[in-house]
């Protein structure tokens, strides 16, 4: 992750005096100090950015607030729940983490403090004129805000080796309407000894965005409507969204051995290795745009002397006949535990993290990393490679991500495990009528 120095000024408005951070009784005057005047310790654990950059990130932040120190925790994404819940219960749990939307947000909803006094204190009693609705709307459970959302970010797109094919000689085309169309090109990259489609299926979310994506070219919004229960998983749409899946498997377009490799770093090595010319992934690949991410991710895919790769984000191959959509949901959001003992201190690292439009919210805007949740943040990219290519791209994200209507997480953890395994069987040759089957009984008996 990149991220930029400056001055990153925030201030909260003081509307009462400040009272104990006694967890038994909280009344949300926490929420409402002076963050210059606050000092504590807060304990924050993660599972997006790497150790690195959160390092880097608290550095900026202690630029601004030097009286709250943070201490940070990155956790593998796959282990993250588990060993959060492990630590909640010990009652050695962190004072703030983050939170996906969705199932995640739903079994830790109990732990977590109302940040409504805090949007209040920090962005005035008309604060939700400030925020986007869709990520406040995806925290919000039960009528209580767990967690502060952060930027938004999509799939139903993929990472294009612009320089590799213009090597091979090789032009993406205009138009990919089916499957055929898709195989035809792949075959003319394969012809040149490289990979067509990179692709991690052994990891359920990457192969999930993929799967909708594919779903969306066959009928916009079939797969919404099944992951809501209103529309069976057996419908023809869903069956034929299958069949496509699996037939990437065997007509080369998806790498040999693909539901062996995982999305980062094996999938994303290959892209940026130059041995594949696409990379199915979300809107974060815009990243690649800087030219020193690029170099620095090539670095760590084992590349020598490598330069700024020329790449653009794309929609994914309407294999299904349709043009397909950006599809989005936010990250995640920053949440304070209700146990802390630090909520003061934890709500000055959960504004500059997750409410400030010059804090966090904006470097990962000017990383390209996500769409903020804050409206009046003002993205400022530096060190864009091949600037003519990716400034249109970029805007292509930034605004159908303000306009999409279909999330990209599923809110019953049930459905999302039925969904993985139903992906690795179709990948490895199960029929699409029986996995769809399997997968309407689990939908069946899901309360929504």
């Amino acid at each position: 992750m990149t991220v930029i120095a400056g001055a990153l000024a925030t201030a909260l408005v003081l509307t009462g005096c400040a009272t104990s951070d006694d967890p038994g009784v909280d009344d949300g005057s926490w929420a409402t100090q002076d963050p210059a005047t606050v000092t504590g310790e807060v304990n924050f654990w993660q599972w997006g950015d790497s150790q690195e950059a959160v390092e880097k990130q608290i550095a900026l932040f202690n630029e601004t607030y030097p009286n709250v120190k943070v201490t940070s925790k990155t956790v593998p994404y796959a282990d993250y729940a588990s060993s959060l819940s492990a630590a909640i219960a010990s009652g050695s749990g962190p004072d703030a983490f983050t939170l996906e939307p969705g199932a995640m947000a739903e079994q830790f909803a109990f732990a977590v403090a109302d940040l409504t006094p805090l949007y209040a204190s920090v962005l005035g009693a008309d604060w939700q004129s400030s925020v986007a609705s869709g990520p406040i709307d995806a925290l919000t459970i039960d009528g209580k805000l767990v967690g502060a959302p952060n930027a938004s970010t999509g799939a139903g797109t993929m990472l294009l080796n612009i320089g590799l094919l213009e090597e091979l000689g090789i032009e993406y085309p205009d138009s990919i309407s089916s499957v055929d169309d898709l195989v035809d090109f792949c075959q003319q990259v394969i012809a040149k000894d490289k990979q067509c489609l990179a692709i991690g299926a052994k990891d359920a979310w990457a192969s999930q965005d993929v799967f909708q994506a594919i779903a969306d070219t066959v009928e916009p919004g079939a797969y919404s409507e099944a992951v809501a229960g209103e529309r069976p998983w057996t419908d023809d749409a869903l069956v034929e969204a299958f069949d496509i899946w699996q037939s990437l498997f065997s007509n080369g377009v998806f790498q040999e051995g693909a539901v062996g490799f995982s999305q980062y770093p094996d999938a994303s090595n290959l892209w940026q290795s130059g041995e594949a010319v696409a990379f199915p992934t979300g809107t974060w690949a815009a990243m690649e745009f800087i030219g020193a991410t690029s170099i620095a991710n090539q670095e760590a895919a084992g590349v020598a002397n490598p330069k700024p790769i020329k790449s653009s984000v794309v929609g994914f191959p309407a294999v299904g006949g349709t043009e397909g959509t950006i599809f989005a949901s936010i990250g995640s959001g920053t949440a304070i535990a209700e146990s802390s003992k630090n909520k003061a201190a934890a709500g000055v690292w959960a504004n500059w993290y997750s409410l400030s439009s010059s804090g966090n919210q904006k470097i990962t805007a000017d990383a390209l990393i996500g769409v903020p949740a804050i409206l009046d943040v003002d993205q400022d990219v530096q060190g864009l490679a091949y600037p003519e290519i990716a400034q249109p791209a970029i805007d292509w994200i930034n605004e159908s991500i303000g306009q999409t209507t279909e999330a990209r997480s599923i809110p019953y953890p049930e459905l999302t495990t039925a969904l993985g395994t139903a992906m690795q069987e179709s990948a490895v040759g199960t029929d699409s009528a029986s996995v769809t089957a399997t997968l309407q009984s689990v939908s069946e008996s899901i309360a929504r």
